[in-house]
This record gives C-alpha cells, sequence and structure tokens, in this order.
C-alpha cells in the first residue's frame, strides 16, 4: 500500500493536496516502522519479563488496588478516545462520499463507500471487494495498536513511578530515622536505587522505539488537522479531500466537529503520554531535595555516595535515545509545535 500513497504524492497538483499526501505517507511509514518495531517487542516479551521479574523479587512490591483501578480506567478512557475519533472519522467520510452520490449513477452502498473512501489504491487498480474490506479490517487494527501503544508506555511509566515513589517513602524513613538517633544502613537505600534504575533501563531499552513512534504520529495527526482547521476558517479556497468530485464548504458541521474533536482527542492522548514519562523523571530526582535537607552529621562517605548517584543518574524513558522525556522537554515540543503551525498559517 505504500508505493500507492507515494505515487499518490507525485500525482498532487495542488500544494494543500500535497501537503495532505505528504502527511499520509509519513504517517504509513510510521505505521510500517511501529509494527516492525511492536513486532520485535513481543517476540522479545519473555526476555524482558523475566529480566524485570529477577529484579522484582529483590524488590517489596508497590502496587495496590487503586493503582490497578486508575490504571484499567486511563484504558478505558485512551481505548474510548480511540472509538471516538475512529466513528467521528468515518462520519465525515460518509458525509463527504454522500456529495459524490449525485455524480455516480450507483445505488450508495458499502461498496460504493469503500471505492471512494481508498479511492488512492482504487483510482489506479480495479475496485475488488476483498481487497476493500482487508484494507477496511487493517485500517481498524492500526487504529486499536496506535491506542495499545500509548496505553502501553502510560502503564510502564506508572510501573516505574510506583516504585521511585516507595524509594522516597524510604529516604523520609532514613531522616526520621536519624533524627530519632536509629540507625539505618545507607548501603540498603543505595542497592534498592540501582534495582530500580536498572528497571528503568530494561524498559527503556524495550519501548523506547515506540515512545518514539508514538510521539512522532501523535505530532504528525496534530499538524495535519491543525493545518486543515486554518485553511478552513483563514482562506476562501475550499478544503481538498480524497475524493476529487468533492467540495465541501469549510463551514460544514462535519467537517469542522471531525477536524476539532479528533485534534483535541490526539492532543489528549499525547498529553497523558508526556505527562506521565515526565513525571517518571521528576520523582526520580525527589530524593535530592529531602537529602539536602538532612542534619550535617549524617553527612558521610555513604550519604555522599547516594546523592551522589541519585544527581547523576538519568532515569527518563527516550524516543529511540534521540531525546529523553522531562518536563523541560514538553515545554520544548510545545514550543516547537506552535512555531511550526505559525509557519504552516502561511501557506
Amino acid at each position: 500500500m505504500l508505493h500507492f500513497v507515494i505515487y499518490d504524492l507525485y500525482k498532487s497538483r495542488h500544494h494543500v493536496e500535497a501537503i495532505t499526501k505528504f502527511a499520509d505517507l509519513f504517517m504509513s511509514l510510521t505505521v510500517y516502522f511501529g509494527v516492525f518495531h511492536l513486532t520485535r517487542f513481543c517476540l522479545k516479551w519473555d526476555t524482558t519479563i523475566n529480566e524485570i521479574e529477577s529484579i522484582e523479587r529483590l524488590l517489596p512490591s508497590t502496587i495496590d488496588q487503586k493503582m490497578v483501578k486508575y490504571v484499567k480506567y486511563l484504558s478505558l478512557l485512551i481505548l474510548a478516545l480511540g472509538a471516538v475519533d475512529h466513528f467521528l472519522f468515518h462520519y465525515y467520510s460518509w458525509s463527504v462520499i454522500r456529495v459524490c452520490y449525485f455524480l455516480y449513477p450507483r445505488v450508495m452502498d458499502l461498496d460504493f463507500y469503500l471505492n471512494l473512501r481508498f479511492n488512492w489504491i482504487f483510482k489506479y487498480v480495479p475496485y475488488n471487494k476483498f481487497l476493500a474490506y482487508v484494507i477496511a479490517i487493517i485500517k481498524i487494527q492500526i487504529e486499536f495498536l496506535w491506542s495499545f501503544v500509548d496505553i502501553l508506555i502510560i502503564i510502564m511509566c506508572k510501573y516505574l513511578i510506583s516504585h521511585f515513589k516507595y524509594f522516597n517513602q524510604l529516604v523520609t524513613q532514613k531522616q526520621n530515622d536519624i533524627l530519632t538517633q536509629r540507625s539505618r544502613s545507607w548501603r540498603t537505600l543505595q542497592v534498592h536505587y540501582t534495582r530500580i534504575s536498572c528497571l528503568v533501563k530494561i524498559i527503556d531499552d524495550s519501548i523506547n522505539p515506540l515512545v518514539f513512534l508514538s510521539f512522532l504520529a501523535n505530532l504528525l495527526f496534530i499538524f495535519k488537522q491543525v493545518f486543515f482547521i486554518t485553511n478552513n476558517l483563514m482562506k476562501s479556497s475550499p478544503v481538498l479531500n480524497y475524493i476529487k468530485c468533492v467540495k465541501i464548504n469549510r463551514f460544514t458541521i462535519e467537517t469542522i466537529s471531525y477536524l476539532l474533536i479528533s485534534c483535541i482527542v490526539t492532543t489528549i492522548r499525547t498529553v497523558l503520554i508526556a505527562h506521565f514519562a515526565s513525571q517518571l523523571h521528576a520523582v526520580s530526582r525527589e530524593p535530592l531535595e529531602a537529602l539536602h535537607t538532612f542534619p550535617s552529621k549524617a553527612f558521610d562517605g555513604s550519604m555522599k555516595r547516594v546523592m551522589s548517584q541519585v544527581y547523576h543518574s538519568r532515569i527518563c524513558l527516550t524516543g529511540y535515545r534521540l531525546f529523553s522525556i522531562t518536563r523541560g522537554m514538553i515545554l520544548a515540543m510545545v514550543a516547537t509545535l506552535v512555531t511550526y503551525e505559525l509557519v504552516l498559517f502561511q501557506f
């Protein structure tokens, strides 16, 4: 299917249509790389779980029923947002194709819808019902996998955050022990921190390609939708859709509703991933604040080693190791997003 997208981009004659096809090409490439890395992740799942379990046996359990319910509800929310976005897209597509119904002497049925819905293939090859149904099923699977990857990243973040919160409690207990003249070895805290740092490395090695592709796909989709919204509201030319026989008025309810809601839904998903991933980094730095409040008599060689380890450890998820997800990175991402959207306004 990728070569049809590339050929469709080559045949584009209008700059708006070319931008659309170019975005579709990048989204298609993201899907292909996403399926490849998700397959690799599944094949290495047993090895990853065994490595995590070997460390978990040495750590106390930090998962409670409240956290499990929270993750379940959050997962259902992301799946519901994906379903809403998928439903709105088909509603929008159907409203677009209804216009073509008056230009074609055919019955308005599912085959007619799929023929025009996937016209980027069937304008080059004869319509085939089986192929159309297969592509429709693949599209649904892609939507589900997109949501699944976002849920996977959030669950991994919550899991790691729970371990670091427990470690922060141990640091607080250590502070109380010193104030009450009770002794506890710093070696225990250092070993505990080392183990959960290893958990972060194992999980990041497994999912960092998925994190990168998730951010890339979400941002590309947001760029595309915001471009269409601004093109609708700021210019007098009609929206160019994926079927050349259709030119929808720029203020139709279907068009504006789909573009706005789908952009908001994708933004919410991106914000959720960025929030939990950056929270992991923030929680891992909290022990430094507590350690700096310890009395001077507690500053011995063992404590300094713990402080040095916490300070120099880079605890965060990465995107293909090209960037680390921190609160500063989120601010830079938002600034970049606004900057390039202003550039798109010029079109």
